[in-house]
């Protein structure tokens, strides 16, 4: 069995309960403007609007192959911009905190749904699909 769903954390807990084994498919029309929602609508950095491009494309991916590139990409988008999400501002204190909060913190929730195996569930050839 599997669910589509948005990822709310309500879904997540029934679905432990009701159909613990069922797979979860995050439904990709959510992810990108979730990603989207963070940096905004028009970003003024060129990673941002690249990391909105990619999650745009989510949506076109239907294929093993697809999905390759598509991990290839947002792989090769992390490593091109992987000094610019590091920059960190130092305020008067001393503290450090990141200089692109909203940028890393679109990266880190991409990372995440990627980490979860719940955003291409439905490429599995072991579900029949």
């Amino acid at each position: 069995m599997v669910v589509v769903c948005d990822g709310g954390g309500g879904i997540r807990k029934a679905l432990r309960h009701a159909w613990p084994h069922a797979r979860v498919q995050r439904c990709l029309l959510h992810i990108c403007p979730d990603i989207g929602a963070i940096p905004g609508t028009n970003p003024r950095h060129e990673a941002s609007r690249q990391l909105l491009r990619l999650a745009r494309e989510l949506t076109r991916v239907k294929d093993g192959d697809a999905m390759a590139a598509w991990l290839g990409a947002y792989n090769a988008w992390e490593m091109r911009h992987k000094d610019f999400l590091e920059q960190k501002s130092i305020w008067s204190d001393g503290s450090e905190n990141d200089l692109h909060q909203r940028l890393v913190k679109a990266r880190d929730t991409m990372r995440r749904r990627i980490r979860e195996h719940t955003m291409f569930t439905f490429m599995d050839p072991g579900l029949g699909i």
